[in-house]
């Protein structure tokens, strides 16, 4: 399927392919839809009360995004995230998120420290309503937030395209309140670093923020 089809042919950008896409990312991250579970459209269409045509639409789209597959041609299953595609995704984001911070550490405005206090405040939150999906929205748009504000404009663009994916794996890695609490803790001590105006230290952190999260998912980070 091209970037095309799924974006245009089925006329994905509708408010009501975007709700009916929203609804199904939330069955994914909780984990009610597993990994290699046949999504039927139909079924989907009956549960969700959403018409078929938007389920259909937003099915493609997500296919186009790398969370579900098409086998056979026609049966759609929800994509198995591999420990080697784990790996890969923090390799990549340890090179990016690195340079970032020790980037932002150097240009940070209170205007950027504030936005991102709001993210980590918006996580403690969650995390003390005990709000997984809630707690992974607002974390992944910590580490979006990050690359913007540091000015790292494609940066930026690739990890909103990773962020359902990256949604779907944090998930598993959330396995307690205590957990989450841990995060939103690493992630203010990396913006205290940055409002330091440390770069090495807040570079330092961003990769130690990783390699704990690679450890919460008992995956090998590859971060030389």
């Amino acid at each position: 399927m091209t970037w095309f089809t799924a974006h245009f042919k089925f006329g994905v950008n509708t408010a009501e392919v975007q709700d009916a896409q929203h609804t199904i990312r939330r069955l994914l991250q909780a984990g009610v839809i597993k990994g290699n579970e046949t999504v039927d459209p139909g079924e989907l269409s009956s549960r969700l009360g959403i018409p078929r045509r938007h389920i259909a639409s937003a099915l493609s789209n997500l296919e186009a995004e790398g969370i579900l597959e098409r086998r056979g041609g026609r049966t759609i299953v929800v994509r198995v995230i591999t420990e080697d595609e784990i790996s890969e995704i923090l390799a990549i984001r340890h090179d990016v998120e690195s340079r970032v911070a020790e980037q932002l550490a150097r240009i940070a405005t209170d205007e950027d420290i504030d936005a991102l206090r709001q993210e980590i405040d918006a996580q403690r939150r969650a995390a003390v309503a005990d709000e997984r999906i809630l707690f992974m929205d607002h974390a992944a748009e910590f580490h979006c937030l990050l690359a913007e504000r540091a000015r790292f404009i494609h940066a930026a663009r690739i990890m909103r395209t990773w962020q359902d994916l990256q949604r779907v794996i944090g998930v598993g890695a959330l396995h307690s309140r205590h957990v989450m609490l841990l995060v939103a803790h690493e992630h203010a001590d990396l913006v205290d670093f940055i409002e330091a105006g440390d770069e090495q230290r807040a570079r330092e952190l961003a990769t130690q923020h990783l390699l704990a999260t690679a450890g919460r998912l008992n995956i090998s980070a590859v971060t030389e």
